[in-house]
């Protein structure tokens, strides 16, 4: 839309007192962007103050926020999916072989991401977050925390 807005602007001088004005599908998606920019950043701002109220900590909220990302993986696999859908020209099978894609697509990269990563980065970070405390705990930082003995408390040592 800008290219054509910027070749119409070089090449078209109107009299004076004329201007254009893009309207229609365009002025009303431009409307509806600019609300989303403002409604999406409030939503996931209320979904993590609601997180971090059930469960009491910034980490594990920022952890499930963290997958919003992955989210549009599937959107994207949906995409995919439904582009040979918008342009098929057959009936039948043409219909359901995009669906399917989109699916299975969905599933398997819902799946892979909840079952791989969702784990390695929760474990990554209880384990920093362990470090740290552990590193609190001894006095010790750096590498040398990992290697520092833990306290034990006096009742273990009768």
């Amino acid at each position: 839309m800008e290219e054509g807005q910027k070749k119409l602007a070089a090449h078209l001088r109107l009299p004076t007192g004329y201007s254009i004005e893009w309207g229609g599908a365009f002025e009303n998606m431009q409307r509806a962007m600019a609300r989303l920019r403002i409604i999406v950043p409030i939503t996931i701002g209320l979904i993590f103050f609601l997180l971090f109220s059930s469960f009491n900590s910034l980490r594990h909220a920022g952890l499930i926020i963290a997958n919003l990302p992955f989210s549009f993986i599937g959107g994207i696999v949906a995409l995919l999916g439904l582009l040979p859908l918008a342009f098929a020209n057959g009936i039948g099978s043409e219909v359901q072989r995009p669906l399917a894609t989109v699916v299975i697509g969905g599933l398997l990269s819902s799946t892979l991401l909840t079952l791989v990563v969702l784990p390695v980065l929760y474990q990554l970070l209880e384990t920093r977050r362990s470090l740290l405390h552990r590193s609190r705990q001894t006095g010790c930082h750096g590498p040398a925390a990992d290697m520092a003995p833990l306290a034990l408390p006096q009742d273990h040592l009768t």
